[in-house]
């Protein structure tokens, strides 16, 4: 009996062939089940996609007290930024109420923050920003995305740090 080399060469070629697709296709499969679940270790992280806005909210409840203009004002590197809310002009002293929102790319601070109060005849009074930003993390602290908020609210014409929701669920 005669070994014909030329036909086990072809399949130890074809075999080989095989052996290296298999590999390849077992090693995709494992990228993609790895980019949909996490990783096949068992400490896959889940991360929900709550956003964060970065910068400086106000609350203002200015009622009756003759306030009928709001102006939030903050210094970034690039100038400064300004969000403002006015009273109705019914004649009324109802005031000023609502949300105010400054977005900053950086860490904002209190020493960058001011409020403007401007009164029915005009006169305006100036507030400087209070309190600390804080990290907020709506995911936790393992996922996206992380941001940096300085809450504040304005009532009766003081200007008070306000509570953040901030961290982990």
């Amino acid at each position: 009996m005669r070994i014909r080399w030329r036909y086990i060469r072809r399949t130890v070629g074809v075999l080989l062939v095989l052996m290296l697709l298999g590999a390849l296709i077992y090693g995709v499969a494992l990228t993609v089940r790895d980019r949909d679940t996490g990783p096949a270790s068992g400490d896959a992280l889940a991360c929900t996609e709550i956003g964060a806005e970065q910068g400086v909210f106000l609350g203002v409840e200015e009622e009756d007290t003759g306030v009928s203009r709001v102006v939030l004002s903050v210094r970034t590197d690039g100038g400064t930024s300004e969000s403002s809310l006015e009273a109705e002009d019914n004649g009324s002293d109802a005031g000023v109420a609502g949300n105010l929102f400054v977005a900053t790319t950086g860490r904002p601070e209190a020493s960058d923050v001011e409020v403007r109060l401007t009164d029915r005849d005009g006169d305006v009074r100036v507030l400087p920003g209070v309190g600390e930003a804080v990290l907020a993390e709506p995911n936790g602290p393992q996922c996206e995305p992380h941001s940096w908020q300085l809450s504040m609210d304005l009532h009766d014409g003081s200007l008070t740090p306000a509570p953040t929701a901030t961290s982990t669920p």
